[in-house]
């Protein structure tokens, strides 16, 4: 990672976006400094004020540099709250598949209640269920399919 904190909260949702989720994670997720999974190996239970080596010693919780969990929820589990900025109970499913993850799963809190979605690859199908309850305008997409959904329960079947 060669960028400041300003572009750090854009890069992985632009490659999300861009179709590069796989390098997306790897940035994430590599051991060597300077990235978030380097922090963990060192012991660090928060977010360091900097990614790189000895970022132990500066001081922690650093919210700023939390922008990649958003990854996790909006692009690989694919859960995305308010995703027109017009309507707080309108939501978007749209799983990003990494080539690496076999699974992904997020819940969101909201006065109607709960949202869930998860999903399980088996082999080149994708395997999505999702909780929407009363309340919530939801639909689905991926790719080249886009259907609306109903309060409740939902099981999907799609290609990676």
């Amino acid at each position: 990672l060669h960028c400041g904190v300003i572009g750090l909260r854009h890069i992985f949702e632009q490659l999300a976006l861009g179709g590069d989720i796989d390098l997306a994670l790897k940035l994430i997720l590599r051991e060597d400094a300077p990235s978030y999974a380097y922090i963990a190996k060192q012991g660090g239970t928060a977010l360091c004020e900097i990614l790189k080596e000895n970022g132990l010693n500066e001081s922690g919780n650093h919210h700023f540099l939390g922008d990649f969990i958003r990854i996790f929820v909006s692009y690989i589990a694919g859960l995305r709250i308010n995703p027109y900025v017009r309507d707080i109970n309108e939501i978007v499913i749209s799983p990003v598949i990494p080539s690496k993850l076999e699974r992904a799963s997020a819940r969101y809190s909201t006065k109607c209640g709960e949202i869930s979605v998860a999903w399980k690859k088996n082999g080149d199908s994708v395997h999505l269920e999702a909780f929407v309850p009363d309340g919530i305008k939801a639909e689905f997409v991926y790719k080249n399919q886009k259907q609306s959904l109903i309060a409740g329960k939902t099981k999907l079947n799609f290609m990676v």
